[in-house]
């Protein structure tokens, strides 16, 4: 991987290191992603990079909870596929190109309880950078309003330069295990500026994964934070507005809509309010030309529903 906007001549190395089992012989234990800074220092004669360093910056266990890399929650895991995210672009018209900054990598875990999960993981390197080059991976949640949420809706713990899935579901819906992965297309988020920073974050990421087996592929796709909770909104229709309060603090959660204030002064409703809610939800549906949404409303409200 390569950063932007690095002035010093910097590379960045993944290596993945893998150990079938814990034993006494074998002091590494499950599966583990390394990543090592190269520097380098501009030859003048040849014009070629001469290596002059070589350190390592991150170290990420591959466990069973990648929530929780712990030696007693695993047994052993295996590194399926890592790549660079190809054909990532944004949503807006004026970005061209790819990105070499973003890994996508897959693995294989084994649980204490012998029960194999299927793990993907999104690291964002100028996220990294943002954060001040981290040496682990620090999880929080992203809004107080998630605790008012269902498990099914509420976010993930975020990291501001990582992002985990689960392929959980989709191996077991093929019934066969997975021998590879390979990552399709990845695109990100785009909101009018200015964009909130968590919105830059990998959790925000979109993207395709063909999941190859023996007997055939599959095709998966994974959507960011704030992708699932607009879908959300469509799909709901007008029934988000008659009780809105769990989708507003889902929207709230991964920042497409600010965070709530009390302030008396400033408006007449509270946060808490249906009322604030409702308005809330219908100015996001508007902003983000959600025209199916705002049709169903007024098509309810219209009948009186």
């Amino acid at each position: 991987q390569e950063p932007e906007n690095d002035p010093r001549k910097y590379l960045f190395l993944w290596v993945g290191y893998s150990s079938a089992a814990d034993t006494e012989l074998s002091p590494v234990y499950g599966s583990r992603m390394t990543m090592y800074q190269l520097a380098f220092e501009l030859d003048p004669t040849s014009h070629c990079g001469v290596l002059i360093g070589c350190a390592c910056k991150l170290e990420l266990p591959l466990s069973s909870n990648p929530y929780v890399p712990s030696k007693k929650l695993s047994v052993g895991s295996s590194l399926i596929s890592c790549s660079i995210a190809p054909g990532l672009f944004s949503r807006d018209p004026a970005a061209t190109g790819g990105d070499l900054t973003v890994l996508i990598f897959v693995w294989k875990s084994q649980s204490a309880e012998k029960r194999a999960g299927y793990h993907v993981g999104v690291f964002d390197l100028n996220r990294w950078y943002h954060a001040q080059m981290p040496r682990s991976v620090r999880w929080e949640r992203t809004s107080v309003t998630a605790v008012s949420m269902t498990e099914e809706h509420r976010a993930p713990k975020v990291c501001s330069f990582m992002a985990f899935h689960s392929l959980a579901m989709a191996v077991e819906e093929a019934g066969d295990p997975l021998l590879r992965a390979v990552v399709k297309r990845a695109s990100r988020f785009y909101s009018p500026p200015p964009m909130c920073e968590a919105q830059l974050w990998p959790s925000s990421l979109s993207f395709d994964i063909t999941c190859i087996y023996s007997t055939g592929l599959q095709q998966c796709k994974f959507l960011g934070l704030q992708e699932l909770a607009l879908r959300r909104l469509v799909t709901l229709g007008s029934d988000a507005l008659d009780d809105p309060g769990e989708l507003y603090a889902q929207c709230v959660d991964v920042s497409l809509l600010p965070q709530p204030v009390n302030d008396s002064l400033s408006s007449a409703l509270e946060p808490s309010d249906i009322e604030f809610q409702r308005r809330s939800l219908l100015g996001l549906a508007l902003e983000r030309d959600l025209f199916s949404v705002l049709y169903a409303c007024a098509r309810s409200w219209t009948t009186g529903g």
